[in-house]
């Protein structure tokens, strides 16, 4: 009687490793897909990057740019010959 325990918990797992084994077949298709579409948006990504580089809109490397002016700055602007 043992043994036929053994047996049946034996086929239980040999169905639930087919199970898992037939889950993870069907779920390689999808998993390749979205590696292949995340290869492409990383490379959209990297192409992007070049060009906002080489186009000079990447703001790496570049001093704030200063939006007001005081009126003291201005006057010493003016008195260094800057203006």
């Amino acid at each position: 009687m043992a043994k036929e325990e053994n047996k049946k918990a034996t086929d239980s797992e040999n169905v639930e490793k087919k199970n898992a084994l037939e889950e993870a077949q069907d779920i390689l298709p999808r998993l390749e897909e979205q590696n292949r579409i995340m290869a492409e948006n990383l490379a959209r990504q990297e192409k992007l990057a070049a060009e906002n580089m080489i186009s000079g809109k990447s703001t790496a490397g570049q001093a704030p740019q200063k939006l007001d002016e005081t009126p003291e700055e201005y006057a010493k602007r003016v008195m260094a010959g800057d203006a």
